[in-house]
């Protein structure tokens, strides 16, 4: 996987896919976390992003994904469970199997040993909803038509 510390921070490269369905997004939360994302992963070294997305989506749901288009590139700096984390996050449009989609549901998935859930979230309840990071309410309400670059920091500091 795309990630190596350096300078007492962690370097990642990850893959998020944006589900939206019967006006509901998919989310996930991992066991212990107070906060929900988008689901994905981290891509292998010589592994497409939209493979990755492919394979974690099938790894921790049991689901065939379509992945779209590219819909952001997030440079993403954050704190985690005490660690600084300096992210390369992309994000794509994602399609799932119809009968997945259960809005307002939630179901189990796994990542190796960490249970996950994911919840098929109402859109019109994302602005109660913790999630991380914090600019993707706005990304999922906008859903823009056009690749976007962020540069985020969810520790407070302005990037730039």
């Amino acid at each position: 996987m795309l990630t190596f510390q350096s300078e007492g921070a962690q370097f990642n490269v990850r893959v998020a896919g944006v589900a939206i369905a019967a006006d509901c997004v998919l989310l996930h939360q991992m066991a212990g976390d107070d906060f929900w994302t988008l689901p994905g992963g981290r891509p292998g070294v010589m592994e497409t992003a939209a493979a990755a997305l492919r394979r974690e989506m099938l790894e921790e749901t049991g689901l065939k994904v379509h992945v779209r288009r590219a819909m952001c590139v997030v440079e993403n700096f954050f704190t985690y469970r005490t660690m600084s984390y300096h992210e390369i996050l992309m994000c794509f449009e994602m399609d799932v199997p119809p009968a997945s989609v259960l809005a307002g549901q939630r179901f189990d998935g796994v990542e190796g040993a960490v249970n996950l859930t994911f919840w098929w979230c109402p859109l019109v309840r994302l602005e109660e909803v913790p999630i991380r990071p914090t600019f993707l309410c706005d990304v999922l309400r906008a859903a823009p038509g056009a690749l976007v670059h962020i540069v985020h920091d969810d520790r407070g500091n302005l990037a730039t």
